[in-house]
């Protein structure tokens, strides 16, 4: 997740799709800035589930950091549960902040979050303030502060940390519920830590 965007890229798109027999919106490709205008452009009654809140499918590499933010507010307006479904992948931006921000958010079986650390784009350094601004949001969406922190502190762009749908059960990335307080996710670090000792 880059704090800038070097070079002109393709705006994701969002697609209106039907799912299980009800809307869903399908979001694909690189955040950029207008990004949060078009996905509220598309949160219409047309987009709505019966049970009145809105489905967005996540399926990008991540981007622009500041465009990330911005699509979160569209979210925290609006009733929207975010998911990664079979085969997706949520990089970057998309898993630290937009998966992050939805009421609901999930990574099915078969999906994948990547982590890694908020960069500059013209130097390439992890940017302390950056993971810290991002990590409180996830705080404030209902997910642990250290969790996400775990995954971007120290993670240079280059890499990425995959997290499937079992693993983010585990570390309580994964929100089924809209309760206020973040679910407990040292049960997770207790295990991996028994696991490395044997």
């Amino acid at each position: 997740m880059a704090l800038t965007t070097v070079a002109a890229a393709n705006a994701m798109t969002f697609e209106v799709v039907m799912l299980n027999e009800e809307p869903a919106i399908r979001a694909r490709g690189e955040i950029i800035l207008g990004d949060a205008t078009r996905l509220k452009a598309v949160l219409t009654p047309r987009a709505k589930h019966s049970y009145g809140y809105f489905t967005l499918i996540l399926d990008s590499p991540g981007g622009n950091v500041a465009s990330a933010f911005e699509i979160s507010r569209v979210i925290d307006a609006h009733y929207v549960n975010t998911y990664v479904e079979p085969g997706g992948k949520c990089i970057s931006a998309c898993a630290a902040i937009v998966f992050i921000a939805g009421r609901e958010h999930i990574n099915v079986p078969g999906g994948l979050l990547g982590f890694h650390g908020c960069y500059n784009s013209g130097t390439k350094r992890i940017e302390p303030m950056c993971n810290d601004d991002i990590s409180k949001h996830a705080f404030a969406h209902g997910t642990s502060y250290g969790a996400v922190m775990a995954f971007i502190e120290k993670i240079p762009h280059n890499q990425i940390i995959w997290i499937n749908s079992q693993q983010a059960d585990c570390w309580a990335l994964n929100r089924y519920d809209i309760s206020p307080k973040p679910a407990n996710y040292m049960k997770c670090v207790f295990d991996m830590v028994k696991e490395m000792n044997r």
